[in-house]
């Protein structure tokens, strides 16, 4: 089994973890089943959320509300949750791992790791971690994983995520990374300039 992420879903997910960091985020995954493939379309975080900084919740009457809701708006249905995880380490908690078992099988839980990065990287598909991971901004550390529920075993497994809009992704790094350096050029020569400005103003001064 493996999940497809569409770019409206991925950019959604990816924006709620971050903006909330350094707590965690909470959202509903939509979109549909075909055999052994999740499809997710949209991702919706819920504004309502009790988050701090090592755990997320949601009222439930909120959240039956929420799905009862989508029936009239979305041709999608729920296919999963997902959360993220600031500063810790990628895997499902023992409260996750729970939460994923009691929601039945085929339901799938897409953690987002979130962490401060100094440096740039590309975004790409990890095959040995099945994780899709890369650095927003040349700020921000984004592991993002999906895992499902194996009843025979009893255990939450990774599968693999896919997500088609990483060479995009890739592309608007190269493009904003290179203007970013123009733009510190001329400031750089600007600041050179003015320098040089008021050296010539002072020396006229002691002429």
């Amino acid at each position: 089994m493996k999940v497809v992420l569409g770019k409206p879903a991925a950019i959604s997910i990816i924006l709620s973890a971050v903006e909330v960091y350094k707590k965690e985020t909470y959202g509903i995954l939509l979109g549909e089943r075909s055999g052994q493939t999740i499809r997710v379309n949209q991702a919706l975080s819920f504004q309502s959320a009790n988050r701090d900084y090592g755990y997320v919740s949601m009222d439930a009457a909120r959240e039956n509300r929420i799905n009862y809701i989508l029936r009239y708006l979305s041709g999608f249905k729920v296919v999963g949750d997902f959360h993220s995880h600031p500063d810790e380490p990628e895997k499902l908690s023992k409260h996750d791992t729970e939460e994923l078992r009691k929601s039945g099988e085929g339901t799938v839980s897409v953690l987002v790791l979130v962490k401060k990065a100094s440096a740039g990287k590309k975004w790409r598909y990890d095959a040995a971690g099945r994780r899709i991971a890369g650095v927003l901004a040349g700020r921000y550390f984004i592991g993002i994983t999906a895992c499902i529920y194996n009843y025979k075993k009893k255990r939450a497994e990774r599968i693999p995520i896919v997500c088609r809009h990483l060479k995009e992704m890739n592309q608007r790094i190269n493009l904003y990374s290179s203007l970013e350096k123009k733009l510190e050029r001329l400031e750089r020569e600007e600041m050179r300039a003015k320098r040089m400005k008021k050296m010539l103003v002072a020396k006229k001064m002691r002429i």
